[in-house]
């Protein structure tokens, strides 16, 4: 490709020493694709890795009188059920999962532009605590509306 024009996806320089204009900040679509992914792996991972367990607890819960304990359940469960008892109910866990973790990280970097750009901070590594938190909270403002329709 010759020329000197660059696509939309590309980073934009800019000079370290002058934060970047708001448009700038927010002209991120391959990092919000790269948080959108990391949170839906991670979310995934997440359930398939404590979903026995996940199970345990409501079995044990449920019934009350037939486990002594957690592995007395979880082996009972196996030897009767398979692996399929230990991941009964993954679907739903999995589906909501993934959903809420992509949408917390996807919207966590945006917000933290937007709290960079407000706060004319170049770096998102120079925010403080309590800049991320602003952050994180208005990421989980915006995942409530995604989550909201699962969790009824």
């Amino acid at each position: 490709m010759h020329g000197s024009s660059k696509s939309r996806t590309e980073a934009v320089p800019h000079d370290p020493e002058k934060p970047p204009s708001r448009m700038e900040a927010y002209r991120s679509p391959i990092t919000a694709g790269i948080n959108l992914f990391s949170g839906a792996v991670g979310g995934g991972f997440a359930v398939l890795l404590c979903q026995p367990l996940d199970t345990i607890k409501v079995k044990m819960q449920t019934y009350p009188q037939l486990y002594s304990g957690a592995y007395n359940c979880g082996v009972l469960t196996w030897k009767r059920q398979g692996i399929r008892g230990l991941y009964a109910g993954t679907v739903p866990s999995l589906t909501a999962n993934i959903l809420e973790n992509a949408s917390l990280f996807m919207f966590y970097g945006f917000c933290q532009k937007v709290v960079q750009s407000v706060l004319n901070v170049p770096r998102a590594e120079d925010l403080t605590t309590f800049h991320n938190a602003c952050a994180g909270g208005g990421a989980a403002f915006f995942t409530s509306f995604f989550l909201c329709p699962t969790e009824l």
